[in-house]
């Protein structure tokens, strides 16, 4: 496994394009949240590269504190809270989406704390065996993690739809091996494995569109058939030569 500043740029420059795909097949306003998950990934990755300029001392220290920070921030606090609210806003089953409220209440619960320990004792990164640890004075806990890791992955298979549920079961796969791999680094080995996965959410607003798309087609189908447009409408609808002529 070998992550370094260039993977991290490579994997910001494929997600990004990707990221832009799913943001415009939205096709409402609930479905925005969601389609904006690849492109917080994409910036995740973005902003991490230049945790490994600082750590491998071509960054200033101030460059390096600030992308530690942000790329904290971002999985500790975004996350937790922006995925649980964003599959709920398209979740049509309402006690799944009950559930998912409670999720993002607790992802919040989660953010809230760790932004206290973020500003209060600070955080550190260090490069180890070609992954990058983080590390704070005081961690998050047994609660903390069972709460992050329900709002940042079980939620998602709880999700009506067929892809957000291999979105769901993917990360749970990927978060077991990150943690299995190398648990000092589980924080940035599981990102990058999400980010790469989120492309599942592509394939879920596109089969939403075409669901949509289906009852229309039905519609103007049938509106063809009465206004004898339809070949078959039009046999039954004009008379026939020999039956004129009688």
């Amino acid at each position: 496994m070998c992550f370094s500043f260039e993977a991290d740029l490579a994997a910001a420059a494929v997600l990004t394009p990707l990221g832009v795909l799913t943001l415009r097949a939205a096709k409402t306003r609930n479905q925005i949240a969601v389609a904006s998950i690849p492109l917080v990934f994409a910036a995740h990755q973005g902003v991490e590269a230049f945790v490994w300029l600082g750590t491998d001392g071509k960054a200033s220290a101030a460059v390096e504190s600030f992308a530690i920070y942000a790329y904290l921030a971002m999985a500790q606090m975004v996350l937790p809270i922006l995925v649980p609210l964003a599959v709920r806003a398209i979740e049509p089953n309402r006690r799944v989406r009950l559930y998912m409220a409670l999720s993002a209440v607790g992802g919040a619960l989660v953010a809230l704390r760790f932004g206290w320990i973020l500003v209060s004792e600070g955080a550190t990164a260090y490069p180890l065996d070609r992954t990058m640890v983080y590390k704070t004075p005081t961690d998050m806990g047994p609660l903390g993690g069972i709460l992050y890791l329900n709002a940042t992955v079980i939620t998602t298979l709880f999700a009506t739809g067929k892809y957000l549920k291999l979105f769901g079961a993917a990360n749970v796969l990927g978060i077991s091996m990150a943690g299995w791999l190398r648990w000092e680094a589980v924080t940035s080995v599981w990102c990058i494995y999400a980010a790469f996965i989120s492309g599942l959410i592509l394939l879920h607003l596109k089969m939403m569109a075409e669901e949509q798309e289906r009852p229309s087609r039905r519609i103007g189908d049938l509106a063809q058939s009465h206004n004898g447009s339809d070949p078959r409408g039009e046999q039954q609808l004009q008379p026939s030569a020999a039956t004129t002529r009688t």
